[in-house]
């Protein structure tokens, strides 16, 4: 049943996401449907920590989209998200059950590492290179086509674990 609705998800959100976008509302509900698979699954309402680094006007800007998107709620299948505008070196402390990476931080996104682990809570982003460097558990990429992206490292760091049928629909890195 889960993996239909993932599939079928997926495939809607292949032809009604332009291609230009990554963080659409379409987009954070795929992001619930995903951690819908983990281990000890998400539920009811989530604390959304949407990082930010302070004095940088484009992460503001890209934590301002974020928390514009998700308004005061956003519902995503049994999900609801709530934004939590978290200063990156505050992130270890912040009240939220999962962090949210918004594009184009870099290695200024390093200290998101200490958080996962000192929390045991995952990081989600649509930046992939924050996977691939093992900054973020959880990486989706919409465009051209949906592919989700799991760092081993970060995964390991966050006490983060997915079912094993999941494993079958992600890379991992």
């Amino acid at each position: 049943m889960r993996l239909g609705a993932i599939c079928v998800t997926a495939f809607i959100i292949m032809f009604a996401v332009p291609a230009h976008a990554q963080l659409t509302e379409v987009g954070l509900q795929l992001t619930a449907r995903v951690l819908g698979f983990m281990e000890r699954p998400l539920t009811g309402t989530v604390r959304l920590g949407v990082i930010y680094i302070p004095n940088d006007a484009s992460s503001i800007q890209g934590a301002d989209a974020v928390i514009s998107l998700l308004g005061t709620g956003l519902r995503a299948g049994n999900l609801l998200f709530t934004p939590v505008r978290v200063r990156i070196d505050q992130a270890a402390a912040a009240p939220v059950d999962a962090f949210f990476l918004p594009d184009g931080l870099g290695d200024q996104a390093k200290p998101i590492i200490e958080a996962e682990q000192k929390k045991k809570v995952p990081c989600i982003t649509f930046d992939l290179a924050q996977v691939r460097n093992g900054i973020c558990v959880l990486g989706l990429q919409i465009v051209p086509k949906v592919q989700i992206y799991v760092s081993r490292v970060a995964a390991a760091n966050s006490d983060t674990t997915f079912v094993s049928m999941f494993r079958m629909m992600i890379t991992e890195d």
